[in-house]
């Protein structure tokens, strides 16, 4: 029997080992993402805003043709 539970605690200790490893894993993935999205969401929202400032008619010509260049032809 002493065999027996000294294999189930063996075992569980490698089971937790993973586990908390896992844990970090998620909470390093979490913190990432939000990382991610929160600079991307925040730089295209100062583009939107420089979008509806020229929509408005509140920014110059050049800044307007350097977010909406003409075309050729």
């Amino acid at each position: 029997m002493f065999a027996v539970l000294t294999e189930i605690r063996t075992e569980w200790a490698k089971y937790t080992d993973h586990m908390d490893g896992m844990e970090k894993n998620f909470a390093t993935l979490e913190r990432k993402f939000r990382d991610l999205t929160g600079a991307r969401t925040r730089q295209l929202d100062k583009k939107f805003d420089k979008i509806d400032t020229i929509l408005d008619g509140n920014e110059s010509d050049a800044d307007a043709e350097i977010l909406f260049p003409q075309l050729p032809g």
